[in-house]
């Protein structure tokens, strides 16, 4: 090799953009695994409010072609989960935001129209929560 470099400073943010990106399909990646666990199992997804055995997924997608499109269940119920897996959101009204891009999303989801409000859920994965965020569980 060659003589040893200098110090190439902080990375760049292209640099930081792109380990973000991986940090958060890692996540995407895991919540699709713990939902195929649950599928594999035979047990529901928890707190989607459906009756017993309603919930368990039978069909996993990633990246799926609905306004909520990181991952899309397919429930046993006949329902879908439509998820949204962020490692963190804060609770924010801007329109730059991630949560208001989640809203945003859900918005589009529910004016759907094959959307049924009483057998599809969506929710919110989120790997590092704030309080806030956590607090809406409630």
């Amino acid at each position: 090799m060659g003589a040893a470099q200098d110090d190439p400073g902080p990375p760049s943010r292209g640099a930081i953009g792109g380990s973000s990106n991986e940090a958060g399909a890692a996540f995407r990646s895991g919540v699709a695994a713990w939902i195929i666990t649950h599928g594999l199992h035979g047990k529901d997804l928890p707190d989607l409010q459906l009756t017993s055995n309603q919930a368990v997924p039978v069909m996993v997608a990633l990246e799926a072609d609905y306004p909520v499109d990181d991952i899309a269940v397919t429930l046993y119920g006949g329902g879908k989960a439509f998820i949204q897996a962020k490692r963190s959101v804060y609770l924010s009204i801007k329109p730059t935001a991630e949560f208001f891009s989640v809203v945003q999303q859900w918005k589009n989801a529910v004016n759907h129209p094959d959307f049924n409000p009483t057998t599809d859920r969506l929710v919110l994965a989120v790997q590092i929560p704030s309080q806030p965020i956590r607090d809406l569980r409630r």
